[in-house]
């Protein structure tokens, strides 16, 4: 597979495919490649997924948790066909259950700027899951979903429904497959958590986040 990556020809020889493969979604396949995961797109994809100039568009906004395209990707015929970002070893989801819950709101704090940041620049973010989600030393989500560019809706407008789409991830993802928890305890915490960084937390740093969600569900 021959590539041209920031001006340069990159040789991936056929044999050391397996090697530098990653993961595989329905857009594309993921390399490794050195510091840097490489998605290339599938030939035929039903599901959205970002253009040339939007990929350009993002190159520059300096999130840290939200993985964005840091460099195009081209064929060799100069053919557009995916970009690369930072790669991130994951590390077991139990790691966020165990955390302090200090130590977990510094991290959704962390996430938080991503998310402002990409309102501003008219950006909504889709379908934060597991399958794009890494968790190392905080959260990261590798292309979550499609990035929308939206001019209909202001910074804070954008912000809020940004923040709904990974509290829902929280809630939904995280402690709920962990843990039993209710349909109506699921919106209570999707309400809960949006507004987590305004809390009075103060009584509950020492908790873990596992221990934390109990209390606040009467779980047993």
């Amino acid at each position: 597979m021959k590539l041209w990556v920031d001006g340069q020809k990159i040789v991936f020889p056929e044999d050391e495919l397996d090697d530098l493969y990653e993961n595989e979604g329905q857009e594309g396949i993921i390399y490794r490649y050195g510091d840097y995961a490489y998605k290339i797109y599938k030939p035929y994809c039903s599901k959205y997924r970002l253009s040339e100039d939007e990929c350009q568009k993002m190159l520059d906004i300096p999130t840290r948790n939200v993985l964005l395209p840091r460099g195009i990707i081209y064929d060799e015929k100069k053919r557009f066909i995916g970009y690369y970002t930072e790669f991130i070893e994951r590390k077991p989801i139990y790691h966020i259950l165990n955390m302090k819950l200090k130590d977990f709101s510094l991290q959704v704090g962390d996430v938080y700027d991503d998310l402002q940041l990409l309102s501003q620049r008219d950006i909504a973010v889709h379908d934060m899951n597991l399958s794009n989600f890494c968790y190392h030393d905080g959260f990261y989500f590798v292309d979550p979903g499609s990035y929308i560019f939206v001019d209909s809706f202001c910074p804070n407008i954008l912000y809020s429904f940004n923040k709904d789409e990974f509290t829902k991830f929280l809630v939904l993802d995280v402690f709920s497959r962990s843990l039993k928890i209710t349909h109506q305890s699921e919106r209570f915490l999707q309400k809960h958590f949006k507004s987590f960084e305004y809390l009075p937390l103060e009584e509950y740093q020492n908790d873990t986040v596992k221990t934390y969600v109990k209390k606040l569900t009467n779980i047993s």
